[in-house]
């Protein structure tokens, strides 16, 4: 399966896609299940990979949304593990991403 380099080439062309639609909000499903040790799935996702596409999901949110982003907790079969961590992780780096220039 594939890992976070193809992962974060998908995220640079949905950046760039964001630039010619400007999209009103966001909607980010997390899955956790393409972690690269999740028991069901066969791709190889890392904690930099979903940290890249979640600031690129703040960028988009913060550029062209007003900072408005729904955010839920989707997929991974490891729920003492990985799967809170991740979304965890992505929350907090999709706010700081959003909230980055706010004074």
């Amino acid at each position: 399966g594939s890992g976070d380099d193809v992962f974060m080439q998908c995220m640079d062309e949905i950046s760039q896609l964001a630039d010619e639609i400007k999209p009103d909000v966001i909607l980010l499903a997390t899955g956790a299940d393409a972690h690269r040790t999740d028991p069901l799935a066969t791709l190889r996702f890392d904690y930099p990979g979903y940290e890249y596409a979640a600031k690129a999901v703040g960028h988009i949110a913060r550029s062209y949304a007003n900072g408005r982003v729904l955010i839920g907790g989707a997929g991974g079969y490891q729920p003492f593990d990985h799967t809170p961590q991740i979304w965890a992780n992505v929350v907090t780096t999709v706010h700081d991403e959003v909230t980055l220039f706010d004074n």
